[in-house]
């Protein structure tokens, strides 16, 4: 009697600890769907209020677009680092002028059969979007469009032809001085078409000791490259008008 009195206070004990446990597990489980929901909604706060100040029509504003990128995580963000954080908003000024000082000019003439620029308007136009940097006006060679598709994996000959004008990126125009010290491989450099930024672009790199990388990994210095485009292209020598 005493026996079968003491199992059943056992059983007793035993199923209470199990009913504690369960309700402590549940309370943890709502506990951290709580945090999960306070996180989701913490996220997409100020994308709401960005679009309360800005476009009352829900369009997307440039603030949009920022505080979304800065949601998308670290290595997408690293991977569409603008020119701002790059440090090229320094002495370059502010992208609307060439090498020279000049006004900038369109890179392809109208009738060239592809248009060239980062937004494909012809011109060497500056946007912080555009993570290659495509700065560089220049007559393209032949020389230079085999080497850049068989070294560097960036094959431009369904865009662009030998005696075309084409926006090339700054890493490209570093390949060229690279591989050719001399006649950069046949390409010549426009002046007063090639944004004023380019230089700029450079010297973040140089300060920064990084080397310039082609879509194939070669890695390219950009202290020549630097250095061809001063040669060349005099900073503040455009003629005035």
């Amino acid at each position: 009697m005493a026996t079968s009195f003491y199992g059943s206070m056992r059983l007793k004990a035993n199923g209470a600890d199990d009913d504690s446990m369960l309700s402590r597990g549940k309370a943890v489980a709502r506990v951290m769907a709580v945090l999960v929901v306070f996180a989701l909604v913490g996220s997409y706060l100020p994308i709401a209020a960005v679009r309360v100040a800005g476009g009352r029509d829900g369009t997307a504003t440039t603030s949009d677009t920022a505080i979304l990128g800065a949601h998308s995580g670290a290595a997408a963000v690293a991977a569409s680092a603008s020119a701002a954080a790059l440090g090229t908003e320094g002495e370059g000024g502010d992208g609307t002028r060439n090498l020279l000082g000049g006004a900038l000019v369109p890179c392809s003439p109208p009738d060239q059969s592809s248009q060239t620029g980062w937004n494909r308007d012809g011109a060497c136009a500056w946007d912080e979007g555009d993570r290659g940097y495509h700065a560089v006006c220049a007559k393209m060679d032949d020389a230079f469009l085999k080497s850049s598709a068989e070294t560097d994996g960036n094959d431009l000959s369904s865009v662009v032809a030998k005696g075309e004008y084409w926006c090339v990126c700054a890493w490209a125009w570093a390949s060229a001085v690279s591989r050719d010290p001399v006649t950069y491989e046949g390409l010549e450099l426009q002046c007063d078409r090639s944004n004023e930024k380019l230089r700029d672009v450079y010297r973040s790199y140089i300060d920064s000791h990084r080397g310039m990388s082609s879509p194939s990994g070669a890695s390219y210095g950009p202290e020549q490259a630097l250095e061809a485009v001063n040669k060349l292209c005099p900073a503040n020598s455009a003629t005035e008008e």
